[in-house]
Formats: structure tokens, sequence, C-alpha cells
């Protein structure tokens, strides 16, 4: 008895003793540190960073209220190898990420969801170091998976939990949140008040058009909402739940913690609302208007519109305002520019766009036809060129503001529409597929090798010092890898890829594979399925066995979206076709009943170039290089491999659906070299072990368009100061 007295006592020694170190924790910053702290204005003991004034933003500065552009970056934790919501990201990479987002002449970060306490800790460290701080604007997402679930953004689960997500967030950014588990975002001890810094709260990420159409049905008799700070009159059920979360919210930081900030429901084309004579019957009930809130305090206006505006979607802004839906005339504004002056017009409020991105992928979801954002498929340089024509385009129409996505890629990010099968959340921290536009949205890239890449494509052979696979006649084979990447290296003397042919053949799955290439009369070394042909600079192409094609059996055999397919392929059927990746499924434009084909390009087909970053024709979407020796890089994904890491690859679709998979252990590799002139050569079978992939180190690089998008904020920032 006497010990659980001692245990309990101690114990209990221990939690008040936790509690005195925190306590004079905080008053150490309060006091010492507080002083160098912005300082905020107080109205009604009320303070505040920003403000809503004459249409646009302020903050105060020195004790002055100057009007505020926010040119902003999304940044989050993430880095490869850190699971989603338990990443324990060092302070000090946050610090040199922020110092680097500082340089590009950015003045906001976005915050997509709780980070780690460590990150929170990293940007009070540099804001106090920083004569210009970086400011915060943090969002809040609905819960998406519950919201999915029931169609209903009033079901109690999904209010308890956004309703806790606000407290939450709120309580972190002041410093003063304990939080032990959290299931949709990070936890720990929050001990340093950023709040100093704060602009402002963007709440309702991931609400689908789905859930405010349905939601309105079902709460028809909704109509009116009155608050302490907010309130609605005859407007739709689903305004009335923004309205409450928004006063939910400010009422929450005014009654704890004296602060006001500037407030907001993120809205999107589907949900937005202006009217779209070609959006589809689900959006077309969803729209939402932060116009209709009434402020009860009309001195506290704080509220303004956020819009999440990819350029390239959804479909029904391509055929939005234009009466020929085949072309837009190249001389008038795009259609991103176009929507933006809508909303603009529409709004009393300030209109602030974010989710702006260009991806530097080498896949592309979606195909812009007019205007050329395609969402994917741009190199570096590319992808810089087009951000600025989005920001020029943004600031050009009166928005006050921009967020682009993001600071660096997060390979977390749910895979796209082309891509889904290759998506498993429980390790897509581990590897990057390339071939998922969204997963490649960033300026700053992760490398897989803690200080150089495994292997660059660029036509020098001083990378390969392991052993080849196969050495005969003066060719030399081998392959390497890595968590993005299979590369493939061939030196073969006076090999021409204008006149020769050189095929490697590659045996992914035991389940099916081809031995014979019917249509080029090729045997190949064992049955393969797929077949990198290279001959050409401009030919050369991966090409897949009719049973394992993978889009075919998407959209041909599955779904029939494409020509419909009755008949299974043999297993060993003598047929290799080009990789497509679909860009847009059949479309019917609302307005006219017209029908709109599906658009898909051949991802397969190779680019050549020079894939290091020091070479003046450097080119990142760069899949293979002619120059000392032959080199050539494939994603993972293009020959069916769900994940290097586990080493796991599709099933036989056609049997076993695409759910499943397999696992392996090896892939057999061979080639067939055709030359112009001369006999040909066959490697015969070789065996490629995959490697364990599961500790790699990774390094990071800026992407060019980090350069390019610096010049230009920087230009803009000494335009501004003049």
């Amino acid at each position: 008895m006497n010990i659980r007295k001692y245990m309990f006592f101690s114990i209990l020694f221990l939690i008040f003793l936790g509690l005195m170190i925190i306590i004079a924790y905080r008053q150490y910053y309060s006091v010492v540190v507080g002083h160098d702290l912005p300082v905020m204005e107080m109205q009604d003991d009320i303070s505040r960073r920003a403000r809503v004034s004459e249409g646009g933003i302020q903050i105060i500065v020195n004790g002055k209220w100057e009007d505020f552009e926010i040119r902003g970056i999304q940044l989050s934790s993430f880095k490869p190898g850190y699971i989603r919501n338990r990443s324990s990201v060092p302070k000090e990479d946050v610090i040199e990420w922020l110092e680097a987002i500082a340089l590009l002449g950015v003045n906001t970060i976005q915050i997509p969801y709780l980070q780690p306490p460590a990150f929170y800790d990293a940007i009070f460290e540099f804001n106090l170091s920083h004569k210009e701080p970086l400011y915060i604007i943090h969002s809040v997402p609905i819960d998406g998976e519950a919201a999915m679930v029931f169609y209903n953004a009033y079901q109690p689960e999904v209010v308890d939990n956004i309703r806790a997500d606000m407290r939450n967030t709120v309580d972190a950014l002041h410093g003063r949140a304990a939080i032990l588990d959290n299931q949709r975002h990070h936890a720990g001890l929050y001990l340093k008040d950023v709040s100093a810094y704060v602009i402002g709260y963007i709440i309702g990420d991931q609400t689908s058009a789905g859930v405010v159409t349905l939601t309105n049905q079902r709460f028809a008799t909704t109509r009116d909402y009155t608050g302490t700070y907010y309130a609605v009159q005859d407007v739709t059920p689903f305004e009335c739940f923004v309205a409450e979360n928004l006063d939910y919210i400010c009422n929450y930081e005014i009654e704890n913690y004296g602060t006001l900030s500037l407030y907001s429901y993120l809205s999107s084309p589907e949900t937005d609302p202006v009217e779209h004579r070609n959006e589809s019957n689900a959006s077309r009930g969803a729209g939402f208007d932060l116009d209709n809130i009434r402020y009860l305090k009309p001195d506290m206006q704080n509220l303004i519109a956020c819009y999440s505006v990819h350029p390239n979607s959804p479909v029904f802004m391509d055929y939005d305002l234009v009466d020929n839906p085949e072309r837009r005339n190249p001389d008038e504004p795009s259609a991103y520019q176009i929507y933006l002056e809508r909303l603009v017009e529409h709004h009393d409020l300030p209109v602030f766009v974010t989710g702006v991105g260009i991806p530097a992928s080498r896949g592309v979801s979606h195909i812009d036809l007019d205007d050329g954002y395609d969402r994917g498929g741009h190199n570096e340089e590319k992808q810089g060129e087009l951000l600025v024509n989005l920001l020029e385009d943004i600031k050009g129409v009166g928005c006050r503001g921009v967020v682009i996505q993001s600071f660096q890629d997060e390979w977390l990010l749910h895979s796209t529409h082309n891509t889904k099968e290759f998506d498993d959340p429980e390790s897509a921290y581990s590897w990057q597929d390339v071939q998922s536009s969204d997963k490649c949205f960033g300026l700053l890239e992760f490398i897989p090798g803690e200080n150089a890449p495994v292997c660059v494509v660029d036509g020098d052979a001083s990378e390969w010092v392991d052993a080849p696979l196969y050495e005969s006649n003066g060719i030399r084979f081998t392959v390497n890898s890595d968590n993005t990447y299979l590369y493939l290296m061939a030196e073969i003397p006076d090999f021409s890829l204008r006149d020769d042919t050189l095929s490697i053949a590659l045996d992914v799955t035991p389940k099916s594979g081809a031995s014979r290439w019917e249509e080029q009369n090729l045997d190949l070394p064992f049955p393969a399925d797929f077949i990198v042909n290279l001959h050409g600079y401009n030919e050369s192409r991966i090409v897949v066995q009719s049973r394992y094609n993978l889009f075919r059996y998407r959209f041909a055999y599955y779904s029939h979206i494409q020509a419909r397919q009755t008949e299974v392929p043999a297993a060993d059927e003598p047929v290799f076709s080009a990789i497509y990746q679909i860009n847009r499924y059949n479309v019917i434009l609302q307005d006219t009943n017209q029908p709109l084909p599906i658009i898909y390009h051949e991802t397969g087909q190779l680019i050549h170039g020079t894939a290091n970053v020091d070479d003046t024709e450097y080119n990142s979407l760069t899949d293979f290089c002619k120059d000392q020796v032959l080199e050539v890089r494939i994603p993972w994904s293009l020959i069916n491999v769900r994940d290097p890491v586990r080493r796991a690859i599709q099933p036989d679709f056609f049997m076993e659906g695409i759910g499943d998979e397999i696992r392996i252990r090896n892939i057999r590799i061979g080639f067939v070299y055709r030359p112009q002139d001369g006999d040909q050569v066959s490697s015969g079978a070789l065996s490629y072990n995959l490697p364990n992939l599961s500790n790699t180190k990774y390094h990071s690089r800026l992407r060019t368009s980090a350069y390019i998008l610096k010049e230009y904020w920087n230009r803009n920032k000494k335009q501004e100061a003049s």
C-alpha cells in the first residue's frame, strides 16, 4: 500500500514539475522574447494583425496599416520517409526551407493542415531573426473521408472533427496546445506562440460539390443562422453551415486569446456562386457565397473570398465562355483569366486565390486544349514560365493575393485519376511516382541518394562502377535503380541511334509475357511484358504486351470508355502496343448536349536529352541520353510496379482485377541489338535483383522554376517599393 502511495505521489509530483517547466518556458518567451514580436492593433481588447479595408487586405506594420498583397507558397513538413501525421522533420530542415522561401520574394506561407511542433518552432525562430517575417495563413480541412461517407456536412462526425481541428489549430498557433493523439493531423506539445504572424484561417479544404448539393437537399428548411459575429438570412443550408463554422472559429479565437484574424471558407469553380453553362448537375446546385454573410459587429470586417483554382480543372472551365467548343482564339484572354475576372466582379469581399500550381511531372492528368496549362508534362523551365503567366493573370484581374502550390513535392497527396492504381497511402511517403502529376507540384524536389543521384542520365558512364549484367564482344550492359526510376545502361561500340535498334525486354510479372514481337518480326530472349525500343531520337518508346496493358484493361475492357474490348488477350499474345495515359474522360456539354471524346496521350514515348542539371541543355523530362554510352531511366509505374520499396507489382488484372498485387524479387532483363549493318546480338536472359530501398536517404534541390519565380517576385517587390 505504501508503495502504491509512493508511486501515486511521485507521478503527481512529476506532472506538477512538468507543468511548472511549461509555465516557466512560456513566461520566458512572453517576457524575454515577447518584446521582439511585431506589435498588433488593439481595439476593444481585441488584437489583430490583418483587416479588410476598401475591398483589399491590410496588415499593421510599425503601428500603421498598410495595403498587403499576399505572395504566398504552401509549405508542409513533408520529407521522404516520414509518414503523414507522424512526421518528426527536424526544425533545422524547416528553417532551411524558410530561408529559401524568403529569398523567392514570398511574404506568406500557407500551412495546409496541422504540422508537428518543430515546424512552428522553426517559424518562430526564423521570424525572430529576420527583419521581414513570413506571415501565416493556416488551413483547416474538413474531414473529407467522413463527409464523403455521409454526403452530409451536418453529420456529427464531420462537425465534431472540423471544430476540434479548428480549436487545435488556433491553440497550436498560440502556443497552448497539448495534442496527445490526432488521427487526421499531427500531435504533440505546442509551446511557441506564432500568433503575431498569423494573417488568417481558411476553413473547409476537401469540401466536394456532392457534399454541398446533398446537404442542401437534406436540410432544405435550414435557411437562417445568427451567431455571435456573423449571420445569414434566407440562404442555402450549406451557407448556414459555412457561417456557423466561421462564427465558431472567430468566437473561439476572440474568447480564448482576444485575437481577431481574417477568415474564409475555401471554395472552388465547382462550388462558387458564379453560373457556368456547362457544369454538371452535381455541381450546379453546389454554389455558396461568402458575400451573403452579414457582420453583426460592422467594425470587425474580416472575411475574404478564397478560391482554390487550378488553371486546368474542372473541364467545364475550358468550354464555359466560348461559342466554339473546339478552340478559342489564342489572342483572347485565357479561360483562367476570364474566370477570375468573373469572381472579382461578383464579390464585394477581397478575392484571394490558392492552389495555383503547375506540376513538373512526367505524367499528365489533364490537357488544357486552349491555353497550354496542362496538369503535368512540363520541364522545370516551362513550369516556372507558366507559373509567372498565371501570377500575371491573377494580379491583372484584381485578386488580392495568391498562394503557389507548393514549396516542396508532397508524395503523400492522393494519386491522380489516371494513376490511382499505384496509390498506397501506407507506403507513398517512401517513393515518388513521377507519372502522377500532383506529386510533383513543388519548387523543391527530393532525390534518392544522400549526396548525389544513383544515376544521372547524361550519357556519361562514370557512375556505372558495379559489375555489368552482360559484357561480351565490347558490349557492356547493366542495370540500377532507386525509389523513383529503373536505370538501364548500354555501351555498344559504334552504336547509331538513327540507324541501329536496341530492344530491351523486361519481364516484370510471372503471369504473362510474349517471347515474340510479331509486328517487328523480333524474337525476344524470354517472355517479356515490356520492350524499351530505342531507335531514333524522337521515335524511341516503351511498349507493353497486350495482356499487361493496364490502359486497355481500364478503359476498353473494364469500363468501355474506349472502343469496347470483349476478348481477354492470351497470356503469351505476341502483340506489343503503345502505353497511353488518359487525360480526360467522355464529357457531355450541358449547354448543347454535345459529347466530347476522351483525350489521351502516349506516355510511353521517350524524350532524348540530358538530366544533368549542370548542363546548359538540361531537361528535367529526359528519359534517355546517347553520348559516351546509352542511358535510360524508367518511372516504376510506367512498367506496372505498384511500389518499388515493397517490390509489389500489378497482378494479372484480367483475371484478378486491379486491387490486388504480386510481390517479386527480381526482374528479368535482356536485349536484342540490331545494327543496320552487321549481325544481330542477343544477351539472353539476365536477372536484376531488386534492391532493398526501405532505408534510402535523400537530398534536395530547388528546381529551375524556383529561380524564375524568384526573379519575377523580387522584381515586383522592387516596383512596389518604388
